[in-house]
C-alpha cells in the first residue's frame, strides 16, 4: 500500500542508493521505491532525448533504455520483457513501461487516497512528525 512507502525511516537518508556498475538505479517493482525510480528514469530519458535528434538517431535513446532495463529486477523486469524490446526502444517506450508498472502497483488510486487522507489526519499516526525527524524530512514525506 502507498502508506508504507511514506513511513519515516531514520536510516533511509544515510543509506547508499543501490546502483549497478554502470550507474543504473536498481528497481525491483516495489511500491516504496516506485516514485524515486520513476523520477530517475524520466530524468535519464529526458537527457537522452535532449542530447541528440530523436527523429534521426536512436542511439541516445537505446543507450538510455539499455541502462534503465539493466537496473530492473523481479516484476519490473518481467513487465519490460512483456512489452518487448522493439516497443521499449521507441521514443515513447520508457513512458509505456512507467505506465505499465504504475497501473500494476496502483490499481485503486481513489481508495488509496482515502487511506492516506485518514492516516494524515491522525495526530500520532504514521504521517505525523516522528521524534528525531527533521522538518525537511517531514515536509518531504507529506508532500509525497
Amino acid at each position: 500500500m502507498a502508506l508504507s512507502a511514506l513511513r519515516y525511516r531514520p536510516d533511509h537518508s544515510t543509506a547508499v542508493s543501490v546502483e549497478t556498475k554502470s550507474g543504473s538505479y536498481i528497481y525491483d517493482g516495489t511500491v516504496s521505491n516506485f516514485h524515486e525510480w520513476e523520477f530517475r528514469t524520466e530524468m535519464r530519458i529526458t537527457a537522452a532525448l535532449a542530447t541528440g535528434d530523436p527523429n534521426k538517431d536512436t542511439q541516445y535513446i537505446s543507450s538510455a533504455v539499455n541502462k534503465i532495463v539493466e537496473g530492473l529486477r523481479g516484476d519490473a523486469f518481467d513487465m519490460a520483457m512483456d512489452i518487448g524490446k522493439d516497443k521499449l526502444l521507441t521514443k515513447d517506450g520508457v513512458y509505456l513501461l512507467i505506465k505499465t508498472i504504475r497501473s500494476s502497483l496502483f490499481p485503486i488510486e481513489a481508495q488509496e487516497a482515502k487511506v492516506l487522507f485518514q492516516a494524515g489526519q491522525k495526530p500520532y499516526g504514521p504521517m505525523a512528525r516522528q521524534s528525531g525527524e527533521s522538518m525537511v524530512s517531514y515536509i518531504s514525506r507529506r508532500r509525497r
